[in-house]
């Protein structure tokens, strides 16, 4: 019996060392250019690696344009530029011709000077 409680409070004083050796998720800082930093580890004086918050931005491929999620950046979607600023409204009903089909030119009715007076 004595030997299971004793194994029971190492496992219990394992996982709170563990638990209290992580660096906690934090928002991005000035120095932060990635999804990780560094922090003591209190326990053995050495380092633990964190994260940042989902959501932070980090930088990809230039400055801030990535965001952090799981501890990763992936780069921002942005809108497409070639996307219209404002809705068009082509209302028209379309035509049954089709639009590939070359039309012949209109004809233009000429006066005659022949039949102007002067």
């Amino acid at each position: 019996m004595r030997a299971a409680v004793l194994t029971w409070a190492l496992v219990g004083l394992f996982f709170v060392e563990e638990a209290s050796s992580e660096c906690p998720a934090i928002h991005r800082r000035a120095q932060d250019t990635n999804c990780n930093y560094y922090c003591r580890n209190q326990a053995d004086n050495g380092w633990e690696e964190g994260f940042l918050l989902n959501g932070e931005t980090c930088n990809y491929a230039a400055e801030n344009d990535g965001v952090c999620s799981e501890g990763i950046c992936y780069k921002a979607t942005v809108p497409s530029p070639t996307e219209p600023s404002h809705p068009v409204d082509h209302s028209e009903e379309p035509s049954d011709e089709d639009p590939m089909a070359p039309q012949p030119p209109k004809k233009k009715n000429k006066k005659s000077s022949k039949n102007q007076e002067t």
